[in-house]
């Protein structure tokens, strides 16, 4: 129940009381008259008492002449009559003030307990509209949880086969340099010898293919390859001090990695939650000239899905290098 309905009920409960006040008012003043007519009565009997005893008194002396006794006789009859008129006129004012108050309050409280259901009614209403307009906000709440739930899900599993991809270049990476070392180590003892190189090679030829072996190519159609070679060119660059001199003020950020277009540019998004957040783009990976440069930063926090992280001296680490 609502606070304007406690206060109407309260209302009516006070009309009600001061109704009963009223009525047993009343009910005083009525039996107030009626002891008071009451005692007119006694005293008329005692006046018809006297007068009877004083015609007794005149009829025993015969002194007095029956033209006083009749006129003593309608003096008091005219008193009676006019006393039992008075009183009774008396009374039927009070029953007739006391029924028009009993009316006048029966018809109140009915209009008050008709007001009452009204606003009853109303507030029921009102109480069903809002039960139903929050039952539809529960229901679209619930539909766009179940929507970003699907939404993260999918993402959860999209950042699953990055990382599977991820993992499986790392290995493919590991691979190779344990072949580059190993081919170094080979080539090395032949140069100490007699400095040959490869067969049929002048030396810089040879300088030039040991190069190609020690750095092994990035596939630029594979993006986990991209991704690589953009992590190698910030970890190359400038951008490294800035990194570190920030991780000081305010800590390890999250670390994302991605492209989100197979023909555009690689992002790398640095995230301190509250703090801020900071947004670098490597491009043309295709090519040597291909450079790292901040494209956007700002104040107000973002929510990533890391994928990497960053050491104390501002290098990043993907994958599983980043654990």
């Amino acid at each position: 129940m609502s606070g304007g309905e406690r206060e109407a009920e309260r209302e009516l409960e006070s009309q009600l009381e001061a109704a009963g006040l009223l009525v047993e008012s009343l009910e005083r003043e009525i039996a107030g008259l009626r002891h008071e007519l009451a005692q007119a009565t006694v005293a008329l009997k005692a006046a018809r008492a006297e007068v009877a005893a004083r015609e007794r008194a005149l009829e025993e002396t015969g002194h007095a002449p029956e033209d006083e006794v009749r006129r003593i006789k309608s003096v008091a009859e005219t008193r009676e009559r006019e006393l039992r008129r008075t009183f009774a006129r008396r009374l039927r004012e009070a029953e007739e003030a006391f029924e028009k108050r009993l009316a006048s309050l029966t018809e109140q409280r009915e209009a008050d307990r008709r007001a009452f259901l009204d606003r009853l009614e109303a507030q029921q209403k009102r109480n069903q509209h809002e039960m139903a307009v929050l039952e539809e906000e529960l229901e679209g709440m619930r539909l766009r949880r179940e929507t970003e739930l699907r939404t993260y899900n999918e993402r959860l599993r999209q950042l699953k086969e990055e990382n599977l991809a991820l993992r499986r270049a790392l290995e493919e990476a590991n691979r190779e340099e344990a072949y580059r070392r190993g081919s170094h180590l080979e080539t090395q003892p032949q140069r100490e010898k007699g400095g040959e190189g490869l067969p049929g090679d002048e030396p810089e030829v040879q300088d030039q293919a040991l190069a190609e072996r020690a750095s092994p190519p990035h596939n630029s159609a594979d993006p986990t390859h991209r991704l690589l070679a953009a992590v190698e060119r910030f970890n190359a660059s400038d951008h490294t001090l800035t990194a570190a001199a920030t991780i000081k003020s305010f800590g390890l950020p999250d670390v994302l990695v991605e492209q989100e277009n197979p023909d555009g540019p690689v992002s790398i998004t640095f995230s301190w939650g509250e703090l801020g957040w900071r947004r670098y783009i490597c491009e043309s990976l295709t090519t040597d000239e291909s450079r790292v440069r901040l494209a956007a930063e700002g104040s107000d926090p973002i929510e990533i899905i890391p994928n990497a992280r960053l050491d104390l001296e501002g290098r990043i680490l993907l994958g599983e290098r980043a654990r």
